[in-house]
């Protein structure tokens, strides 16, 4: 069972983790407060059913709480972020409902909403114009891609986790495809979009990222713990950290 202040702690790293992402594209300090804030806030409420019964009151505390500065630093979100923010929003409350509407019921839908989100809530948000990308602007389109695929795997990574702790309900890839299979797709998603990124992408801290982030990722999906939850989640969203770093220095 996760402690209170290991699931605050983890998704403050997660914040840190989107606003590095972010980063690669922008740098507006509201969006970045918004990004810091609503991800850490967003990952409390999901997560707090892994809490016991005695600590989900203090999780409601915290998500009432951080709430109140998100709610400000949205206000100061340009029109076309807050629109991008609203939307990741009904996505994140269609995804946490336990009822049959809830995303997380639906085995394709389930990583596919995650990435989406993740995507939304990173890259997309920091562009000055998230709505109205153009086919030729590679610089921010490449990272959008990169980012949505290498969420779309570990979620899957996530659902190994939980595969093996018996801790999640609903239908994942592992039940349904199972284990060597799901692997074996993962496997190929990373080499895929990594050999069309070198191919047509002249972003090189990009493909470099990328490379860097799917080797680390395919480590732990084979060698990695997941029955030790605590050091496997922190290991997993850490990919985030070194696509970001790698995308920076070589650029």
């Amino acid at each position: 069972m996760t402690k209170l202040s290991q699931l605050i702690l983890h998704s403050f790293f997660l914040g840190v983790c989107a606003v590095l992402l972010g980063a690669l594209v922008d740098h507006y300090w509201n969006t970045t407060l918004f990004i810091l804030l609503s991800t850490t806030l967003g990952y409390i409420y999901l997560r707090r059913n892994h809490l016991s019964v005695d600590q989900r009151k203090g999780a409601l505390y915290a998500t009432v709480i951080l709430s109140i500065p998100t709610a400000i630093s949205f206000y100061f979100l340009p029109t076309q972020a807050k629109a991008v923010a609203v939307f990741s929003a009904a996505l994140t409350l269609l995804y946490a409902q336990e009822n049959n509407f809830s995303l997380r019921k639906y085995v394709i839908v389930k990583p596919l909403a995650i990435a989406m989100c993740w995507t939304l809530n990173t890259i997309v948000i920091s562009y000055e114009d998230p709505l109205f990308f153009i086919p030729n602007d590679h610089s921010v389109l490449i990272h959008v891609i990169h980012i949505f695929l290498l969420t779309f795997v570990l979620s899957l990574l996530y659902d190994l986790r939980d595969f093996k702790n018996g801790m999640d309900d609903t239908i994942v890839f592992f039940n349904y495809f199972g284990e060597k299979n799901t692997k074996l797709i993962i496997v190929t998603i990373l080499n895929l979009s990594l050999v069309l990124s070198i191919l047509f992408s002249s972003l090189l801290s990009a493909s470099v990222a990328l490379f860097g982030a799917s080797l680390y990722t395919i480590a732990l999906l084979y060698w990695g713990k997941p029955n030790k939850e605590l050091v496997y989640t922190w290991l997993v969203d850490s990919a985030f950290i070194i696509y970001a770093v790698l995308a920076m220095v070589v650029y």
